[in-house]
């Protein structure tokens, strides 16, 4: 078989392995003059007829990935899930910081506490769950969704109910990771590195936590004892959900 003829079948198996929409992770590149730092992940967009695997990377760069010279791998199953997951939670967050957090009225907030009114929080838990039906389409959890932030509810030990967002891992049956609470002292988060923050953090601890979407693995929350006022809260916050399946897309 001459040259020609091997490289033609090669690229043939390679289209067929790398499809456009593949994603890979570059071990090593060999002689480009400019080559691609080993562990960037790129998207394939097509299999040249001599069999170079031309990719997208995410750092922006486009080059081509000759297999008998480049050392790379296609990501598996579980990698590419954890990747949608984290972009779907980065969008998440964005939308929050974008289009809900510079609406909050703090002193309508601490109004709302001082007068035992829990209108304004539950409007503002509301808004927390109608930017994540925006972005996942559903309030159904299941395991695929990988880490998660879910707009909910904790009951502080300083006896108020706060709206909030729970970092959650479906993969573990809902493993609480942390917590950012909306508080009238401003969205305070138990990850934060500021003294202030963590001596304002430690008179909310401990706390019980609900939250707005559903995860039916998770058996770190009490629902069977979830107080009235929370379920109150999360009635009226996803009165009008329309659950799905989970979009990983």
């Amino acid at each position: 078989m001459n040259d020609f003829r091997r490289l033609e079948q090669l690229a043939k198996q390679y289209k067929a392995l790398y499809p456009k929409g593949t994603r890979i992770e570059l071990q090593m590149m060999g002689s480009d003059p400019r080559p691609i730092e080993p562990g960037t992940r790129g998207t394939v967009d097509h299999v040249d007829d001599l069999g170079t695997i031309h990719c997208t990377f995410d750092n922006g760069r486009r080059l081509g990935i000759i297999p008998e010279e480049d050392s790379f791998r296609r990501l598996t199953q579980d990698e590419i899930l954890d990747e949608q997951s984290e972009k779907l939670q980065r969008e998440y967050i964005d939308k929050v910081n974008k289009e809900v957090i510079p609406c909050i009225e703090w002193m309508g907030m601490k109004n709302a506490y001082k007068n035992g009114d829990m209108t304004f929080p539950t409007d503002l838990l509301r808004m927390l769950h109608e930017k994540y039906l925006e972005v996942y389409g559903t309030d159904h959890i299941d395991s695929s969704a990988g880490m998660v932030t879910v707009p909910g509810v904790v009951q502080a030990a300083d006896g108020n109910i706060y709206p909030a967002l729970l970092d959650i891992d479906a993969c573990s049956s809902g493993e609480h990771w942390g917590t950012n609470f909306f508080t009238p002292r401003g969205v305070l988060s138990d990850q934060s590195d500021d003294k202030d923050v963590l001596h304002e953090i430690h008179k909310l601890v401990p706390y019980k936590y609900w939250y707005t979407t559903e995860l039916e693995t998770d058996h770190h929350v009490d629902w069977l004892f979830c107080p009235e006022k929370v379920a109150d809260m999360i009635d009226a916050a996803t009165e009008q959900d329309q659950t799905e399946e989970v979009k990983l897309e």
